[in-house]
């Protein structure tokens, strides 16, 4: 994923499906946020298009979306 001040970076967590479930290490001091979220992908051709769209365990309603496009794309 493009990184944003490193935070896509910090994301430890795993794929299953489309589901993804993990933790930004370093991100809070406890680390006892944990985040589910979506996976999605999208080929048209030769561009491959990816998202991952992550909510945190605490209710706040914030969302953190990492995206990145590789390919031949225009």
């Amino acid at each position: 994923m493009q990184e944003v001040d490193g935070t896509a970076a910090m994301f430890k967590g795993k794929v299953s499906d489309s589901q993804v479930n993990g933790k930004l290490s370093d991100f809070f001091p406890s680390e006892s946020v944990s985040y589910r979220g979506t996976y999605k992908t999208l080929q048209v051709g030769a561009c491959k298009f990816e998202q991952i769209a992550l909510s945190s365990s605490v209710p706040d309603g914030s969302i953190i979306m990492f995206s990145r496009v590789s390919g031949r794309c225009q």
